[in-house]
């Protein structure tokens, strides 16, 4: 990767020393910065340390240096271009060199002067965001503080408050996160989080309060196959979580009853991601080609002897396909989930929290449902699952008039389906085969299908504004037939 954005531009003859004689010496006199003034001495000696440390080395040395000093600068996601360049130092080209910098054989070549010009552009290091998201049953506020260098060396810092406003759904919440790279590496990051949440919904008969902290290490790395670019991240760390259910009716469940009060769970989590996603440009984050796949683990309880419903395993695995013909035209995209619980004790445990458990539902879930309205229900609450599904099929095309292959809009026709069930051996209940397909949809999961209008301009605005018709027939879940819309507008100070 690094490689192919390094420039080496020089004089002709210069030019050919470089190209076609890697190990010709060169003595590396000069490094240059043009732009980049936000960031600390400190921060500019760690990062370039390869470069700095090459003085009496070959093309193909130096080269490799600016690589890794390229690499460095990239991981800290500070920069938004970063271009090297190679140029014969001409001031220097008169200059007796020290007797070190020759080779010992007598048709020694005298070493080729050079220096280095590094020219940076910066991203926007902090801002304030006001986020209005707006739905058909209310809206909610997000306010957002980020800054990509907060002490003068790329650590992030963000602080995020929501405060949703919407009737059926108000959900109060604080985030904080914090990363600074590691001195080793800086696709290497140090980080800790915390979150506070507060939320309830019209279908439910209680409300749930989470305390959240977390501490770890990520580790981000690029890497080509087959010609195509990936960008793979892993993270590991500790986490924390006290969970209160509170303000419980009478109507509510047994489950929900059993898990009130508050309860304190300690988990080793552990993720990866790979992602090749391409997009319809840098400044749009609409994705238009490529594959992404995440995997989530949690391993909880292995330090609370005392707490057997809080010893298990937890995984989730997330996958997106898309691609792109007719010049952007016309994208046909499948994504999916799958994800389930394990008692660590006891695989058929069924009394596993009701907060670590999985739910579906909603327009950024399981379209054409109402918010975690799948699935298994106990009297007036949705109690979740062990185990759940879900699987989208979905074609994007433009509007006629628009250019499709700059403008982030397009119609999309969709169906997904899919369903939270008690652990995965209720699957053996249901009937996969293709000639009972109809039955599959209608009676055996939770089906919708959609057609809708898509927006997306990085995170200064988003759109979906779609017509759901379920196809399902299950009574146990809440459809949500007819016009969903969701909108998303920021402003950035």
């Amino acid at each position: 990767m690094a490689g192919n954005l390094i420039n080496i531009s020089s004089s002709s003859t210069t030019d050919d020393i470089l190209t076609k004689n890697k190990t010709r010496p060169v003595y590396l006199g000069k490094v240059e910065i043009n732009g980049g003034e936000d960031f600390s001495n400190n921060f500019y000696s760690k990062l370039l340390t390869p470069l700095l440390q090459s003085s009496d080395v070959t093309v193909q040395q130096l080269l490799n240096a600016c690589n890794r000093s390229f690499d460095d600068l990239s991981y800290t996601g500070v920069f938004q271009k970063i271009n090297f360049e190679i140029l014969e130092d001409k001031l220097e080209s008169n200059v007796d060199l020290p007797s070190s910098f020759f080779y010992k054989k007598p048709d020694a070549i005298k070493p080729l002067p050079v220096k280095a010009i590094i020219s940076l552009k910066t991203r926007k290091l902090s801002n304030i965001g006001i986020n209005s998201i707006f739905y058909d049953n209310g809206n909610a506020i997000n306010i957002n503080y980020e800054n990509l260098n907060y002490f003068g060396n790329s650590e992030y810092l963000l602080i995020n408050t929501l405060l949703d406003l919407r009737k059926n759904l108000p959900t109060k919440a604080i985030n904080f996160n914090f990363k600074t790279p590691l001195k080793a590496h800086t696709s290497s990051k140090f980080f800790i989080n915390g979150l506070i949440t507060d939320s309830e919904n019209k279908f439910s008969s209680h409300e749930q309060i989470l305390f959240s902290g977390m501490v770890g290490l990520e580790k981000n790395n690029f890497f080509k196959l087959n010609k195509t670019l990936y960008n793979s991240l892993l993270t590991t760390g500790f986490s924390i979580n006290r969970r209160t259910i509170t303000n419980i009716n009478d109507s509510a469940s047994d489950i929900v009853k059993n898990n009130a009060g508050d309860s304190l769970k300690q988990s080793f989590i552990l993720s990866g991601s790979i992602d090749s996603r391409k997009y319809l440009s840098p400044e749009t984050l609409f994705p238009i080609d490529g594959l992404f796949i995440k995997v989530d683990n949690e391993i909880s309880g292995i330090y609370q002897k005392d707490s057997i419903d809080d010893q298990f395993l937890k995984s989730c695995i997330n996958f997106q396909a898309l691609k792109s013909i007719f010049n952007k035209k016309l994208i046909f995209e499948i994504s999916s989930a799958v994800g389930g619980i394990a008692s660590i004790i006891n695989y058929n445990k069924s009394n596993i929290h009701i907060q670590d458990k999985f739910f579906l539902g909603g327009i950024n879930s399981l379209q054409g449902f109402k918010y975690n309205s799948i699935g298994i229900k106990d009297g007036d609450d949705f109690i979740g699952g062990n185990a759940f599904y879900k699987l989208r099929f979905a074609i994007m095309y433009g509007l006629p008039f628009i250019n499709a292959s700059t403008t982030p809009l397009r119609i999309i026709n969709y169906i997904n389906f899919g369903d939270v069930l008690t652990n995965f051996t209720s699957l053996k209940n249901k009937d996969f085969s293709f000639n009972k397909i109809d039955d599959f949809l209608k009676n055996q999961t939770s089906t919708s299908a959609g057609i809708g209008l898509i927006y997306q301009y990085n995170s200064t605005a988003s759109l979906n504004l779609s017509y759901n018709f379920p196809i399902s027939t299950r009574t146990n879940d809440i459809t949500k037939p007819g016009l969903d819309f969701g909108l998303s507008i920021s402003g950035n100070f």
